[in-house]
């Protein structure tokens, strides 16, 4: 699965954050996502970001959903809305 999925799910969900005016969650999701853009290599477990700046556990769980899943249940619940 190529890393733009990954960028893609987090960024909505980051977007979302932002018109809610959430920005504490806006930035630590686009600090994941910038994170994510430096790696080289193609992400196929979160374990390789396992240390990386702006990548903690709660993300780490996101992004196991992401390649499991395609997609984040929060990102289909929050984008219907």
């Amino acid at each position: 699965m190529p890393n733009e999925v990954i960028i893609d799910s987090l960024t909505k969900i980051a977007e979302v954050y932002k018109s809610q005016g959430v920005i504490y969650k806006y930035k630590a999701y686009r600090t994941a996502i910038d994170t994510i853009k430096g790696i080289p290599a193609e992400i196929t477990s979160s374990a390789q970001l396992k240390g990386e700046k702006g990548i903690g556990k709660a993300m780490l769980d996101k992004i196991d959903e992401i390649l499991r899943t395609g997609g984040l249940e929060q990102e289909r619940v929050v984008t219907n809305d």
